[in-house]
């Protein structure tokens, strides 16, 4: 029942024989590069500092800005649609910090519909689940509601208070969602947000 958004491959990594949903990061001695993806009907290309086209035509690519702080440039890059719209997920680093976001676009204009932080690094793979999407970063699991780009509910700080470093994927169980993290598992219900032992 939920799938995964799509990892987006820097260009320079596309050859490179890995598990094609690996989402580490190129390292701090590459330079960042640039992001290309094909889906259905389209293509986005992104540079680092999130100016990006999708071509309409030949002779007349779109041009649209992913909000990326000017200080810094994505590192890691992550899609999915929602009625037709493009939705980005995206760590932005300088190589010493880093941290988050989701947003969303209109898929006409390409302007922002709506942006939603991530409030760290390490972020991991997002999980969709209907309208939501389950986002996690270092010492935290939120659910997003990918149409008003309002988490429905998140819990903070389970760095500082449970040592949670990353996390691996998040995957549904009825009407819970797991979120493992090496040997251990967060276990949240999915309507609610309340966490289980």
């Amino acid at each position: 029942m939920g799938a995964y958004v799509q990892f987006v491959r820097p260009l320079r990594n596309l050859g490179v024989q890995r598990d094609s949903d690996d989402f580490r990061p190129y390292n701090t001695d590459m330079e960042p590069d640039t992001f290309s993806l094909l889906v259905p009907g389209e293509q986005y290309v992104i540079a680092p500092s999130g100016i990006g086209y999708r071509p309409a035509r030949a002779d007349m690519p779109q041009r649209f800005v992913l909000p990326v702080d000017s200080a810094l440039y994505i590192e890691r890059l992550a899609f999915s649609r929602i009625d037709g719209d493009p939705v980005f997920v995206v760590q932005e680093t300088d190589n010493e910090g880093a941290k988050g976001f989701v947003v969303r676009l209109d898929s006409a204009t390409l302007t922002q519909r709506w942006m939603a932080s991530i409030p760290g690094f390490n972020v991991g793979f997002a999980l969709r689940d209907g309208q939501y999407l389950y986002v996690t970063c270092i010492g935290f699991v939120g659910k997003l509601d990918m149409n008003t780009g309002k988490y429905a509910w998140r819990h903070d700080d389970l760095y500082t208070t449970e040592k949670f470093n990353d996390f691996d994927r998040p995957r549904l169980r009825g009407d819970i969602v797991e979120f493992p993290a090496g040997n251990r598992v967060l276990r949240v219900e999915r309507q609610n947000g309340r966490r289980l032992p």
